[in-house]
């Protein structure tokens, strides 16, 4: 700090401008008086209203290198902002906020001491039935109201649920909401406090349209005495927060505490001032503290001092801003005595030196000058006004009463022409400030204004050329190198030279920003650091060192606009270069375009040759359209002609075979889901005739650039004359020939799958019968093969009609057959098969108009632990037939009878 000045930082977020202005103002004043600076850091803050909702809160380390101290003003940034501000080491202090945690010094205004005057106030007036309003979702008007609950208490009044009118926000429109639910309650109470003044002027407005009389029914008192206060009808009553003060109080804590001193953590409470109006039944001229002194000219001119002492004096005002009003207000006087003393003296006509004209004009330009508030203005006429009341109470000769009038029409003339010389010059500060703006505006926009009109110079943002003409006397402009990079490349300087390390191009970290060049300025000025941001792009920062537009109460509109401004500038120069190279790109693309039109030609036509050579149905389906193209070879595959089949994916999928179709659905929608990338499945599908032909069916997803499916292209193939192939195939491998009947393969396959079922299930029990024909090759000898070839035919027949599903009938060659009976039902399954297959067999057979007879013989073997397989169970079955038939020769048994095994 011995080394360079002190430098106090700002923090406060743009919605908190109409107190800005009188904040920085203390601040710099206090700063200035100690050789010191101000670094003004704008931020946006979502939290303080829906116009920047989505805006991200302040978290730079901006200038953190060049400052000593930090003032936050309401909720300008997070909490865990400050606190790493404060784990720094670097001294901070709130203005106007609460931060839980932080154990720094809190400046606020005294609320509840505000509430208590206000109530106080009211109770002089004779009131005890007194109500509040207001929103309590917010800290501060949670305290006002406390404050009104404490001094309704301390005076003794009733409070109760029936003075107490929520309102839904702190706006006009919740004041407004809330005197419609006062009218529904029939106005239970005689005056009125309202947390803030947007409150109380929606409440006068509703409690006027109802015909309520403020302040002859209704007393009312705002808070904050907003700019608005006093020109309202009545003007209204209100408690000034006195931003100066506070900012001056967190500035001398601040001070204090960089240098070393102990300051207390926590609230630190600064007082506000009543200031009375006439909502609350204050009536002009009059006031009670100074209604005893006699009416006489001394007595009046003493009645002027007080009330002007009484009605002026407050810490919104600085000492030297009372005496100078109160020497004006003298002169005002004088000029009144010396009127009336001409009068007295009876020299005929009012001569020059009865006004003195050039001391009330200059009185007049010192008044508005030194406090150009509508209030202190209004409070000087109505003081006027009561001392003419009592010079006429004194009954003055007729004379002295013109005179007394002229001398009015001269104060009244002198305060409108200063009053009009104040507006004048007003005006052309907006003026000049507008046309500061307007060519500002052109400069970012690469124009200049010459007498000739706009013209381009080829001016561009980032020279910061287009501050010339501003009160700007210094300025930088740093672009971050990366987002998140925190670190700034310095791109341009305005005003003085820069040094070779701080030069354009030179890389600073954000806590160095910006360079002690532009730090260096003028002892009122301050330094304004702003985010050149938009909703697009968080470009950097803007450093611009001037001097703070105090009297206009924003404080740094100009440079806010500026730096929104550049924002938009530079997004405007990005679209132009993005343009730019959008229109090379183009070139290159119609380049490359034309190019690949013949590509393209020849591709389409060797595609159509290929289709149409190809044996494949091709379809694309657009999944976001929900339509399939469906070629023409796929129609016709179907019997339909082209154009006969319409868009739908029901065409398709409705035609497939019922026992297909569940599983088809269930792979197009894994594709569709994006859960399979292919697909390819064979399915039936109905013709146009009826009938269904096999198709084999591939298709592969096309997708967008996040990954969904948009597309399905594909082929259907008709294969039924290859699946029929493969039928044809698999029946001569399987099946016998002649009989239709399985061959000795298919029937080992069943029989390993009895023996496995019977490995796994111990109970399971099955058995083999062995059937020969008997007199089969005299058949075969007399009447030929080909009648013996029709008779193994029956014969097959007959033993298939008696087998249920489960049981295997095979044809071993010649006259032999087998019969596998898997899953014996009792311990007389077997014979009662046996038996029945003798007879049936044994029946005579009606062949081409022939009858042959022949007779069958059956061995059987069941499962048991001793046939480990299927060749050791037939083989036992075979030879149980052979031991049949010798018993039949032996014993000549009837026809049917068997061996048992």
């Amino acid at each position: 700090m011995a080394d360079r000045p002190l430098t106090i930082g700002v923090i406060s977020p743009l919605l908190a401008g109409a107190y800005f202005g009188e904040i920085l103002k203390g601040v710099s004043s206090w700063v200035t008086r100690s050789g010191g600076r101000t670094v003004a850091v704008q931020t946006l803050e979502a939290s303080l209203g829906d116009k920047y909702a989505g805006v991200p809160p302040f978290a730079s380390r901006v200038a953190w290198d060049h400052l000593d101290g930090l003032l936050v003003v309401v909720r300008a940034t997070t909490d865990e902002f400050l606190a790493e501000v404060r784990s720094k080491g670097m001294p901070v202090v709130t203005v106007s906020h609460h931060v839980p945690r932080l154990h720094c010094p809190e400046v606020l205004p005294d609320n509840r001491s505000g509430m208590a005057d206000a109530v106080g106030h009211l109770v002089e007036h004779g009131h005890t039935r007194i109500a509040f309003t207001g929103y309590a979702g917010l800290p501060d008007v949670a305290e006002r109201y406390e404050g009104y609950l404490e001094a309704m208490r301390s005076h003794g009044l009733y409070v109760g649920p029936d003075l107490y009118f929520p309102a839904p926000n702190s706006c006009e429109d919740g004041g407004e909401e809330a005197a419609r639910a006062m009218l529904d309650a029939a106005l239970p109470f005689s005056a009125l406090v309202c947390a803030t003044d947007l409150n109380a002027f929606g409440t006068a407005r509703v409690l006027r349209e109802a015909g309520v009389d403020v302040p002859g029914r209704i007393a009312l008192i705002g808070f904050d005495d907003m700019p608005f206060a006093a020109h309202l009808v009545p003007p209204l009553t209100t408690v000034r927060q006195n931003f100066d003060l506070l900012s001056e109080t967190a500035t001398r804590l601040l001070v204090e505490m960089i240098g070393g001193r102990a300051v207390a953590s926590g609230p630190h409470r600064v007082r506000t001032s009543l200031i009375a109006r006439g909502s609350c039944g204050c009536k002009p001229g009059l006031a009670a503290s100074v209604c005893s002194s006699p009416v006489t000219e001394t007595g009046a001119a003493q009645r002027f001092r007080s009330f002007l002492a009484a009605r002026l004096h407050g810490p919104h005002l600085s000492p030297a801003q009372l005496s100078a009003l109160t020497s004006a207000a003298e002169c005002l006087l004088a000029t009144y005595h010396r009127a009336l003393d001409h009068g007295a003296l009876d020299h005929g006509a009012l001569g020059p030196d009865a006004v003195d004209r050039r001391a009330l004009a200059q009185s007049a330009e010192q008044i508005f000058r030194q406090s150009p508030r509508p209030d202190t203005i209004t409070t000087l006429m109505e003081a006027l006004v009561a001392y003419r009341r009592d010079l006429l109470a004194l009954e003055l000769s007729a004379r002295r009463m013109d005179i007394l009038d002229v001398c009015e029409r001269e104060v009244l003339l002198a305060l409108r022409t200063a009053e009009a010389g104040a507006t004048a010059r007003t005006i052309d500060s907006l003026q000049s400030s507008l046309r500061n703006e307007y060519y500002v505006s052109m400069g970012l926009v690469g124009l200049r204004v010459g007498q000739r009109g706009l013209r381009d110079e080829g001016m561009r943002p980032l020279s910061l050329d287009w501050l010339e003409g501003t009160q700007a006397r210094s300025a930088c402009l740093g672009l971050w190198t990366a987002p998140g990079s925190g670190e700034l490349r310095l791109v341009s300087f305005y005003g003085p030279p820069c040094t070779a390390t701080q030069a354009p191009g030179h890389v600073v970290p954000e806590e160095r920003f910006p360079p002690v060049d532009v730090l260096a300025r003028e002892p009122d000025d301050v330094l304004f650091v702003l985010p050149v941001r938009t909703s697009e792009h968080d470009w950097g920062m803007l450093a611009v060192a001037g001097p703070a537009e105090t009297a206009a109460k924003t404080g740094r509109d100009a440079y806010f606009q500026w730096a929104a401004l550049l924002g938009i500038a530079l997004d405007h120069d990005a679209v132009v270069e993005s343009l730019k190279r959008q229109r090379e790109d183009l070139a290159e693309a119609y380049r490359r375009q034309r190019e690949l039109v013949a590509e393209v030609t020849a591709s389409e036509e060797r595609y159509a040759l290929a289709a149409r050579a190809a044996n494949d149905g091709l379809w694309d389906w657009d999944l976001v359209k929900g339509t399939v193209y469906y070629s023409p070879r796929w129609q016709s595959m179907l019997g339909y002609p082209d154009g006969e089949i319409g868009p739908s994916p029901s065409e398709w999928l409705d035609r497939a075979h019922p026992d297909d179709s569940s599983r088809l659905r269930k792979l197009v929608e894994e594709c569709r889901a994006g859960r399979q990338s292919c697909l390819q499945t064979e399915h039936r599908i109905r013709a146009k005739d009826g009938s269904y032909r096999w198709a084999l069916c591939r298709a592969a997803t096309v997708n967008a650039n996040d990954g969904r499916p948009i597309r399905m292209v594909g082929s259907l193939t008709d294969i039924t004359e290859q699946k029929q192939l493969e039928n044809r195939l698999l029946q001569a491998a399987l099946y016998d020939s002649l009989t239709g009947l399985p061959n000795r393969s298919l029937f080992m396959d069943r029989m390993a799958q009895a023996f496995g079922r019977a490995k796994r299930q111990p109970s399971h029990r099955f058995c083999v019968l062995f059937v020969d024909l008997d007199g089969f090759k005299v058949v075969n000898d007399t009447l030929g093969h080909l009648f013996g070839d029709l008779l193994l035919v029956k014969v097959a027949e007959r033993i298939t009609a008696h087998l249920r599903e489960s049981d295997t009938a095979v044809r071993f060659g010649g006259d032999e057959f087998a019969v596998l009976l898997d899953g014996l039902t009792g311990p007389d399954h077997v014979d009662m098969v046996a038996r029945r297959l003798e007879e049936t067999l044994g029946q005579p057979y009606e062949i081409e108009g022939k009858v042959a007879v022949v007779t069958a013989t059956v061995g059987a073997a069941q499962s048991c632990l001793q046939y480990q397989d299927a060749q050791a169970l037939i083989r036992e079955a075979d030879a149980a037939m052979y031991r049949a038939k010798a018993a039949k020769r032996n014993l000549s048994p009837a026809p049917g009878s068997f061996a048992p095994t």
